[in-house]
């Protein structure tokens, strides 16, 4: 074939789609080549493929299984606005009729309601302040208890605070005939009246658990061009095109109520929800029951937390497929194009058959001279489904202990107070406060199940304290240079570093160690130093202050009480002034941060009269909000005033949001400029330890943010030389030949 005909097949194919107004995509359906991970219930897994496209947000808008908590309202995953509702009888938590996982080893849970239906709304469940618009999808497990002739209940519906009458999907009886239908009510002023739409399939298993999906898109207001498809177990019940939904955006849902208006003939209805997922994208993840997504009668939503076109990674739910079962991956892009099954096994390659193991006991097992007041920590671990901390619990002393955390009653009568840190796959288990005696045997037992019930033989072990008499009281250490503050700034390479250090019997050494490496022992013990302290230089992200050099106007900051001006103060141009309007003056600005992570924050500051540390200091709050005069934190310039100040300190977030306030006070007036706040990573954490003549032992610690000063410029001189016959070179400061004059 020519590339003349080539090209006019070309033509021929794209004219037949346009005339048949069919769509042809740029991407293929997605395909998924591999995965990594464990594929066993709560674990990580990342699927690569192809063609999975883009998801604005990976996580959904909300999942919520109902494993997290003993109570209504603890979602795994929710946007701000959702709220559980304990309208008419309060709704609860039920391990009887749970529907994915074991009962006992997964806590698996399901919402109840058994409302007195009295003719009024009574939501069980409400997500609000959600962008579900256009497309939205909702997946769910449900049970409808009973259903004699009467009964009804809406499952969902889409709600708005300009209406209480937004289409809806429910489930009645009536005529004897049990049916789930979606309704567009009459007499709502947002949707079209009298709209009704019931399913093309009568479910006749509606006493047992039903995974109930719709796919839906509410299309343009005033349009009818909205759609809805629903899936009942995976099969297909039909769908509306051209359906009106909301009549004008102010009508837009921006929300989904559950379990709202039950109607029972009989007084009661019991109802149960379980593994609610609500988002606004049709990009999705299932585990399924077979190859293909269309023939899968068995669907369990996977969690997304990263989406990439090439890339997805998912928490596993296992739902309730079986350990050791066969099944197949499937993702869905956001145009509801599924993907083929990708084959797997449940659990991983064989069925999880190994129970926990323990590691890292502190103290160590048979260990004496055990301080009295020591704390007590080991590392459960499991390579298979995870640790089922509902499951473990230890016994100290014959008293029974477990998690904080945990869901449930602690055995034995036993109190919640273990600190319980990391993951399923490894779970750092802390006893403190402890008060033992002298010279006593101490006894634990430590008992732990994984995810998939398997239990792991009791751990038993002791140790030994210390014997009375001897010197348990541990030293006292404190660093005192360059601060006395947790967290230090500085660009010279050459820090210094002491303090001092005091103990009820006798000191033998301070020692330091610092986490970017490095260690060694200080000079001294009562008071003691460190000549030249070795620091790695930090890595500072992107500036996150908005318009902090003041080069247009402030108009990204919030004046409080004070009067504020810009324009040029000595050398500095485009200086912001701040000056006092009361008993305090400041420009405010909240920023984006990132909870627990490290931010240095420097300035210029001019202070007018008066020191810095008093007039013209940079205030920071954690609550993104003004918490008392002097705030949650101060970057000062000490000592300084009249003239322009390099001023600088660390702080570290306390949540997802840190107000910036540039500071004047009194009479007197400040200018600030080159406001600039950065993330720090590989800050310097030094460690300095007092050890005293019993071996006790004692810590503080200064994390240091070390940023060496640019690089001078290059030099520009230039040499010039002449030859015996008169000719000219010029050089330039490396030695490069530049040009030759005759």
């Amino acid at each position: 074939m020519t590339s003349q005909q080539e090209n006019k097949l070309k033509k021929l194919f794209f004219t037949v789609m346009l005339v048949l107004n069919i769509p042809f995509l740029v991407y293929g359906a997605p395909a998924i080549s591999s995965y990594s991970g464990t594929l066993s219930h709560g674990s990580s897994i990342t699927l690569s493929g192809s063609d999975f496209g883009t998801k604005s947000t990976a996580t959904p808008l909300v999942w919520d299984n109902l494993e997290a908590g003993g109570s209504v309202g603890q979602a795994v995953t929710a946007s701000t606005g959702t709220t559980w509702l304990t309208d008419g009888t309060s709704p609860k938590i039920s391990t009887d009729e749970n529907r994915s996982g074991v009962a006992g080893s997964r806590n698996a849970k399901a919402i109840v309601s058994g409302i007195n239906i009295d003719g009024n709304y009574h939501d069980l469940m409400y997500v609000g302040s959600l962008d579900i618009n256009p497309k939205f999808y909702i997946g769910f497990w449900g049970r409808f208890a009973s259903y004699a002739a009467g009964n009804q209940v809406k499952y969902w519906r889409l709600a708005s605070a300009g209406s209480t009458r937004y289409p809806t999907y429910s489930f009645f009886r009536t005529d004897g005939w049990p049916r789930y239908q979606w309704t567009n009510p009459s007499g709502s002023t947002c949707t079209t009246a009298g709209s009704t739409w019931y399913d093309n399939v009568e479910n006749t298993n509606l006493g047992s658990w039903q995974f109930i999906e719709m796919i839906g898109d509410l299309g343009t207001a005033g349009s009818a061009n909205g759609s809805v498809r629903v899936y009942h177990n995976g099969i297909d019940q039909g769908g509306k095109t051209n359906y009106l939904l909301f009549t004008s955006a102010s009508c837009e849902p921006n929300g989904v109520r559950f379990g709202e208006y039950i109607q029972d003939s009989n007084g009661t209805v019991t109802n149960y929800f379980d593994d609610i997922y609500v988002d606004n994208s049709w990009a999705r993840v299932y585990l399924c029951s077979n190859s293909t997504l269309a023939t899968s009668t068995h669907r369990e939503l996977q969690i997304p937390t990263a989406w990439a076109d090439g890339s997805v990674t998912v928490t596993v739910n296992r739902g309730s497929f079986a350990v050791g079962q066969v099944g197949y991956l499937v993702v869905v892009d956001s145009s509801n194009v599924a993907s083929p099954g990708y084959a797997v096994t449940i659990g991983g390659t064989s069925v999880d058959t190994t129970a926990p193991t323990v590691s890292g006991y502190s103290p160590a097992k048979s260990a004496t001279d055990v301080p009295v007041d020591t704390d007590i920590s080991f590392t459960i671990s499991d390579s298979g489904s995870g640790v089922n901390i509902n499951g473990t619990y230890v016994y100290i002393e014959g008293a029974s202990h477990c998690c904080t955390s945990m869901t449930g009653t602690c055995v034995g009568a036993g109190t919640k107070d273990l600190t319980c840190t990391g993951t399923v796959a490894a779970l750092t288990l802390t006893k403190s406060g402890n008060t033992f005696d002298n010279s006593q045997t101490v006894d634990v037992d430590i008992y732990s199940a994984d995810l998939d019930g398997n239990t792991m033989t009791t751990d038993s072990y002791s140790f030994t304290t210390t014997a009375a008499g001897t010197d348990e009281t541990d030293p006292v250490v404190t660093i005192t240079s360059p601060t006395s503050q947790n967290y230090y700034y500085t660009d010279d390479s050459a820090t210094t570093f002491g303090g001092t250090a005091s103990d009820n019997v006798g000191l033998t050494s301070v020692t330091w160690a610092n986490s970017q490496g490095g260690s060694g022992t200080a000079s001294g013990t009562d008071t003691w130093a460190v000549d030249v302290l070795p620091l790695a230089e930090s890595t500072l992200g992107a500036t996150v202050v908005t318009n902090g050099f003041f080069a247009s106007d402030y108009s990204s900051w919030t004046a409080n009480n004070a009067i504020v001006s810009q324009g040029t103060n000595g050398d500095l141009a485009n200086s912001v002034s701040i000056a006092d309007n009361g008993a305090w003056s400041e420009l405010s600005q909240t920023l984006t941060v990132e909870n627990g992570e490290l931010y240095l924050i420097t300035a210029k500051a001019y202070s007018v009269d008066t020191d810095l540390a008093e007039n013209g200091s940079i205030l920071i709050d954690h609550a993104a909000a003004r918490t008392d005069t002097w705030g949650d934190a101060q970057v000062l310039g000490t000592g300084v005033q009249n003239t322009w100040a390099n001023i600088a300190g660390v702080v570290r977030a306390s949540g997802t949001s840190m107000t910036i306030r540039l500071h004047s006070e009194d009479v007197y007036g400040a200018y600030f400029d080159d406001i600039v706040v950065k993330k720090v990573t590989g800050a310097n954490v030094i460690t300095v330890t007092a050890t005293d003549t019993s071996a006790n032992t004692s810590t503080d610690t200064l994390t240091i943010v070390y940023s060496p000063p640019a690089a001078p410029a290059a030099s520009t001189m230039r040499v010039m030389v002449q030859d015996e016959n008169g000719r000219t070179f010029l050089f330039d400061a490396s030695g490069i030949h530049i040009v030759t004059e005759e």
